[in-house]
């Protein structure tokens, strides 16, 4: 935990825009003060639009993931449950209802969902991880 004048709490970070608003350019205060001037340009336009609330500490989690699937699970799960499709074939049947989502992103979608024990191995046909081992040495001729 840092004490309450250290240079980068709300109240440091308030002391390099009251230094940047007297005049001082952005890049000598930032160097000054350790920090980049891309950071204290953040600072400092947050301090002018919110005042000192906007000088908090902000969560660096995105207000939106793009990349992250619709909400699209439930059917996912239902084709993969009800007729044991892979993803490609839960793709093109979510695709003929209108819901355009990509074959890895149905196998995003599964791989978050299924239960902890069922990720290792296996997939639709339920195989046994250790029984394909001893089939790789058997073709392989080790062992």
């Amino acid at each position: 935990m840092s004490h309450a004048n250290a240079p980068l709490t709300v109240e440091g970070r308030r002391r390099l825009c009251l230094r940047v608003d007297a005049g001082r350019p952005r890049a000598h205060v930032a160097a000054e003060a350790g920090v980049s001037r891309q950071c204290l340009s953040k600072w400092h336009a947050r301090w002018r639009a919110n005042g000192e609330a906007g000088l908090a500490d902000h969560s660096s989690r995105p207000v939106h993931s793009p990349a992250r699937v619709p909400l699209v699970q439930g059917p996912i799960e239902r084709l993969r449950r009800e007729r044991k499709l892979g993803p490609a074939r839960i793709a093109a049947e979510l695709c003929a209802e209108d819901v355009q989502i990509s074959a890895s992103g149905v196998h995003r979608v599964l791989v978050r969902s299924a239960p902890a024990g069922v990720r290792r191995g296996g997939g639709a046909t339920g195989g046994i991880e250790g029984h394909q081992v001893a089939l790789r040495r058997r073709r392989s001729g080790a062992g």
